[in-house]
């Protein structure tokens, strides 16, 4: 499908290639960020993904190793992030993808037989805390309250002098 945005002038807008179907996302720790490249079947993996009618969201995992700066506040434009298929002849979904989720959405989209995206977000070694918005904690005075007792909470300016931007502050860890 394609979506034209217009006004009075006319046309001034086209998103091509629109798919109409599924859209899940994949999240959780080292299991589910463990990438197709990295199984034993990998080969046959990549052969049965290989479709139009699967899509993959991949986004760059944090935190960078190489010093750039972390986040503090949820993103809406993530950088270096990109939609690819599954007919790429690329080795970005050998490479980046999660197995488990690339296996369940070919499960999907052949039960179903729609088309299915998946965005991945899998990130080995974070806790369930690191995932909730900094406005989300400090919006529920019971979960800022758990969160400051157990030292997971951390005012915005102490950690940003404390750490220097430099590890895993996904939204509100020390």
């Amino acid at each position: 499908y394609r979506i034209e945005i217009s006004d009075s002038i006319g046309v001034f807008a086209t998103i091509n290639d629109i798919l109409i179907g599924e859209l899940w996302l994949s999240g959780g720790q080292s299991n589910m960020e463990f990438v197709i490249g990295n199984t034993n079947s990998y080969e046959e993996i990549l052969s049965n993904i290989n479709t139009e009618y699967l899509r993959f969201f991949l986004e760059p995992t944090r935190p960078y190793l190489d010093g750039t700066p972390q986040p503090l506040t949820p993103c809406y434009d993530i950088q270096d992030a990109y939609w690819e298929y599954g007919n790429t002849t690329t080795n970005a979904l050998k490479n980046k993808m999660s197995a488990v989720a690339a296996v369940f959405a070919y499960n999907i989209q052949k039960e179903l037989d729609v088309p299915v995206g998946v965005i991945n977000t899998a990130v080995g070694g974070t806790r369930i805390h690191q995932w909730i918005s900094r406005d989300a904690i400090e919006s529920n005075e019971e979960m800022l309250e758990l969160y400051k007792n157990n030292n997971l909470y951390f005012p915005i300016t102490e950690t940003q002098t404390k750490i220097n931007y430099t590890w895993s502050v996904l939204y509100n860890a020390k």
